[in-house]
């Protein structure tokens, strides 16, 4: 867990000088400049819009007159009008993540929040329940398959849901990991997926249309603490993976990001948020998650999600039964929540760069390559170099001999396939991961002062 937060968790007063905070003493008036209309403090103590006419109407029952007193072209009820808009403006208005209800001024920005989350209130007691849920789920508790090969992943997925919610609880507006969680149908995933939104105060946005260039607008993301990804509207195009990939560094390595809504300026302005990621384990559902090269694999943890019995049990049920199972895992969850932030310690050896440890199950790391364009590659590779090796040579030559190879007139593969062989720097560096893979198939030696690549055939396969 970052040291940052470890010392708001330990004296929450303990914040440094240029962070913001809320003024008590604001204003019950504020003036959004982007969207043109004006906040007022109700009395219900709750934010409400309302437009220039609305505002008019309530300051004159402030006994603010709205006639112009003799020689003054502007009445009381325009000048103050005006004196809110000159003074008491904001450049953004709304429910923004991470933070309390309040006026702010940080770094050049003077911003309303107007919604504080719903925070839930940790509570000591049992939670055998949800308890058993999470054993199942994650550490494969209650698997039938003994050709299952499990993993406990618990420590890795707490470790992120803790160091979330004291960044969230301390208003520390830190970054953390993005987190995958790819399952069969079913399994629970999104159950899990709907804890972790109560405990980050309650609010859920779908982000993935902007992340992969649908969408030029994402204001809607400044209002939720939670991210949710889902494959259901996946588009598996390399591009679009690469682009998501790209969109992935961004949220998970910068706290302030840059909001622009419809008809309003965009705005700057840090917020906390996690992406949350559930996939089934199909190969084509699977092809949402993008590329995962060095750049991603530290921002990125994969958990996979087990089938159990228990689920099982739960899906034979009756639709009453599942939705009481589902209030039995939400009265528990205070209880959890009160474990997780005070009796569960992490590991030293669980402490991130992002807060948390990124941890990728084997079986996920391996079936993500088989979709990722060096395994493309890869087999491109040995249907041209077949000869070679059906001979029981290895192939040795440079980037740009095995990319002549690849392209040539008599090559195996497809036209398409020629089209997409990337330039020989690009080609050299997915070669270098495959080195990185198989480091005794791919070797790169110096030859005369010159890069050679060595590429040895499959033990064990004839190649005719």
């Amino acid at each position: 867990m970052g040291e940052a937060a470890l010392r708001l968790l330990d004296n929450p007063d303990d914040v440094s000088d240029g962070e913001a905070r809320a003024d008590t003493g604001a204003a019950k008036i504020y003036f959004d400049q982007g969207a043109k209309r004006f906040w007022w403090m109700s009395a219900h103590s709750e934010w409400v819009p309302r437009d220039a006419t609305t505002a008019k109407i309530f300051l004159k029952a402030d006994q603010f007159s709205g006639g112009a007193k003799k020689d003054e072209l502007l009445s009381e009820l325009d000048k103050e009008l005006l004196r809110i808009a000159n003074e008491d403006y904001v450049s953004y208005a709304g429910p923004l993540a991470g933070w309390e209800a309040g006026f702010y001024a940080e770094a050049g920005n003077r911003f309303l929040v107007t919604r504080s989350p719903q925070m839930i209130e940790p509570v000591e007691g049992e939670f055998p329940t949800l308890k058993r849920f999470l054993d199942c789920l994650l550490a494969g508790d209650e698997v039938d398959d003994p050709s299952v090969s499990v993993i406990d992943q618990r420590d890795f997925f707490f470790s992120w849901w803790k160091y979330g919610l004291c960044c969230l609880r301390e208003r520390f507006q830190d970054n953390g990991l993005a987190m995958v969680l790819a399952g069969d149908a079913g399994c629970g995933k999104t159950l899990i997926k709907e804890m972790v939104r109560l405990s980050f105060g309650g609010r859920e946005v779908y982000p993935y249309a902007f992340m992969i260039g649908r969408d030029n607008f994402n204001a809607e993301m400044l209002e939720a603490e939670l991210w949710t990804v889902d494959d259901e509207t996946a588009d598996t195009s390399i591009l679009a993976r690469v682009k998501f990939g790209a969109e992935i560094k961004k949220v998970t390595a910068n706290s302030a990001m840059r909001f622009r809504g419809m008809m309003r300026e965009a705005v700057t302005l840090s917020t906390f948020k996690r992406l949350f990621i559930c996939v089934n384990r199909e190969p084509e559902r699977l092809m949402v998650l993008p590329p995962m090269d060095d750049d991603i694999k530290g921002k990125v943890s994969m958990l996979l999600a087990y089938n159990s019995q228990m689920f099982v049990d739960v899906e034979k049920h009756s639709t009453l039964e599942k939705k009481a199972f589902w209030k039995t895992l939400q009265a528990e969850l205070p209880h959890f929540l009160h474990w997780l932030l005070f009796e569960f310690e992490p590991t030293a050896d669980m402490n991130g760069r992002f807060g948390s440890r990124e941890f990728h199950h084997p079986e996920l790391a391996a079936e993500m390559f088989t979709l990722s364009p060096e395994q493309v590659l890869l087999d491109q590779i040995d249907r041209v170099l077949a000869d070679f090796f059906a001979l029981n040579c290895e192939w040795r030559g440079s980037v740009v001999a095995l990319r002549t190879l690849l392209v040539a007139d008599d090559s195996p593969l497809s036209s398409s396939e020629v089209k997409k062989i990337p330039a020989p720097n690009w080609l050299g560096k997915r070669i270098k991961k495959l080195a990185e893979r198989d480091p005794v198939r791919f070797v790169l030696k110096k030859v005369n002062g010159a890069p050679e690549w060595r590429i040895a055939q499959v033990e064990g396969v004839t190649y005719e």
